[in-house]
């Protein structure tokens, strides 16, 4: 994902959700998620963690959260088994393999408009970056979040 469309999606869900929003990833992921927090409209109750978080840390984060929204990730993986419902943007991978294993718990969005869907790979050999992501729409993004929200 880019770092415009992370963007797009946080300050959309911003102006629709009052609820804390976490920013998590590795010390890989620190530059991205700094990025992302630096050009948001609006900071509020947004918190970046991206980098700063031991393991059991980054548990209590994920076990008092009402949702996850993630890339299939460890995080991901970690939320969903604590019981957070999660919210998986599956590219690479093939969610009939790899996804959380609580159903219950788990929504998968995937574009499945591409030939090269499910491929297994971490870097997209096909496009410059990776269409997968880059083309899921917005709309479908947030709406799948705030029906999760109001559900729970």
């Amino acid at each position: 994902m880019t770092v415009a469309k992370a963007i797009e999606i946080i300050n959309r869900l911003r102006q629709s959700i009052p609820h804390k929003i976490i920013l998590i990833g590795g010390p890989k992921e620190k530059a991205f998620v700094e990025e992302v927090f630096n050009q948001l409209q609006d900071k509020k109750n947004i918190e970046p963690l991206a980098g700063k978080t031991s393991l059991s840390q980054l548990i209590e984060v994920l076990a008092a959260a009402k949702l996850m929204l993630t890339t299939d990730s460890g995080p991901a993986h970690l939320a969903n088994a604590l019981s957070t419902q999660t919210i998986v943007l599956f590219g690479a991978g093939n969610e009939n393999n790899t996804a959380p294993y609580n159903k219950e718990k788990l929504s998968v969005i995937r574009l499945g408009k591409l030939s090269c869907e499910p491929c297994q790979k971490n870097i997209c050999v096909q496009f410059s970056t990776p269409q997968c992501l880059e083309l899921l729409e917005s709309d479908t993004i947030i709406n799948k979040v705030l029906q999760q929200l109001s559900a729970s």
